[in-house]
């Protein structure tokens, strides 16, 4: 979701074409902080022309809608039961209900719409990809220290011994979809607090990061 929206901005705000977005885009997982497996695909449908219209980009002909599952409610559920905050999360489930919502969003826009004349803000375009690129980085860091707050509660009413860090060992296998130089930042930093925190953004190398961000 956080990438989905940086993007968003990137072509709205700062009037990038397809092509602009996708070399922002290898641009960050070549030498930036979010280099992952995410940014590395991402970067590629960028570039993507659309063999089926013959028309623009296949990114241009993607539905902006998807469909709910279990795991997409299950983090905000179990934070609501547990009293912990996890206002990132919320925020990305709450844009999939919204986009969930599509024939209400095509009728909302008819009436709703921008208003005339009205210009996008003036940006600078290397400032605000940099700028993007650590608010990003951010939010994914909040999403991570978030869903692992929820498992500290969870295990701590529920009895379980649990493993932070072989938790975030095993995200980070290559071959999964959540493979990321952030995480194994996030391990390193955990594996040397030996698993003890009351926090992992509290973390001196993830509040460090932050900090500079």
């Amino acid at each position: 979701q956080c990438l989905a929206e940086g993007c968003d901005l990137l072509k709205k705000a700062a009037l990038y074409e397809n092509q602009d977005v996708g070399r922002t885009l290898t641009k960050w997982q070549e030498g930036g902080m979010i280099s992952s497996y995410l940014v590395e695909i991402s970067s590629k449908i960028y570039y993507k022309r659309d063999g089926i219209t013959k028309k623009g980009h296949v990114i241009d002909h993607i539905v902006d809608s998807i469909d709910l599952n279990g795991s997409d409610t299950w983090f905000s559920l179990e934070a609501t039961k547990l009293g912990v905050p996890a206002p990132t999360i919320t925020a990305a489930l709450e844009a999939r209900f919204l986009s969930n919502m599509k024939e209400e969003r095509v009728d909302a826009s008819s009436i709703l719409g921008a208003p005339e004349g009205a210009d996008t803000p003036s940006v600078m375009k290397d400032q605000i990809s940099e700028d993007l690129q650590g608010a990003i980085y951010s939010a994914w860091t909040c999403v991570v220290a978030e869903g692992l707050s929820i498992f500290v509660a969870a295990a701590e009413v529920g009895q379980w011994e649990v493993n932070l860090v072989e938790c975030l060992r095993l995200w980070n296998l290559p071959a999964s979809f959540l493979n990321s130089d952030m995480l194994d930042k996030m391990y390193s930093a955990l594996t040397e607090s030996q698993g003890n925190m009351q926090h992992v953004l509290l973390l001196p190398s993830i509040s460090a990061q932050l900090q500079a961000t």
